[in-house]
Order: C-alpha cells, then structure tokens, then sequence
C-alpha cells in the first residue's frame, strides 16, 4: 500500500513538472534602447529607455528605420532618405501612428508605412 501511495505521488509531481510553459523565443523585429542625444549623464534609467530603435525590411530589401519615443508617443521613421515624425494614435490592438501625410501601422512583426493613401513600404 505505502509503495502505491509513493508510486501515485510522484507520478504526480512528474506530471506537474513537465506541464510548466515554455519560453518561447521572440520573432520581434530587434528594438534597441538608445540614449537621446540631447539628453545629459545625469537623465535617468528610464529616460534611456523612453527611445527604441527598430529596423524592418521588406522583399524587395528596402530598409524601414524607427524610432519610437515613448516619453513623446512619437515615432521617427527613415524610408528611402526621406525622415518624418508621426503621432501615436489609439488603435484596437498593434500600433498606429500618423501625420498629415503619412501613417505607419503594425501588429508583431508586421509593418505598413503609407504616403498620402498608398502604401510604400510592407514587409
């Protein structure tokens, strides 16, 4: 009776164990902390981390560059030699942001910038 009741137990406590989730590894572009270049030695941690840097490329190899302030809820985007600042905008799930002109939309790893309507870049 004892070697069930001990058999029974850790035929559990293996169950348990082997049902913990695994970390799965992210398919994120990579997103880089820089440091703001007006910003002195004396800024915080977490002024550092206001600023991420990201790259998208799509098919064709065409490079997307960004820059997202978080402190600002702006992005910096660098396309084909051309740099414009848009506004975070509310968006249902992904990220949406906007100027007169033009607008960069995403959810995980995808990513649309578009110029007055049509879209230039999509990887």
């Amino acid at each position: 009776m004892k070697k069930s009741f001990l058999a029974i137990i850790c035929t559990t406590l293996f169950l348990v164990s082997c049902t913990k989730d695994k970390t799965k590894a992210s398919t994120e572009p990579e997103k880089t902390p820089i440091a703001d270049s007006t910003s002195t030695s004396t800024a915080s941690p977490a002024a550092k981390n206001d600023l991420i840097k990201s790259t998208a490329k799509d098919k064709n190899g065409k490079t997307l560059e960004m820059t997202f302030d978080n402190a600002k809820n702006t992005v910096t985007v660098v396309f084909e030699g051309n740099t414009v600042t848009l506004q975070g905008q509310e968006a249902g799930s992904g990220m949406l942001y906007k100027n007169d002109q033009y607008e960069l939309s995403g959810k995980g790893e995808q990513v649309k910038l578009a110029k007055e309507g049509k879209t230039i870049f999509e990887n």
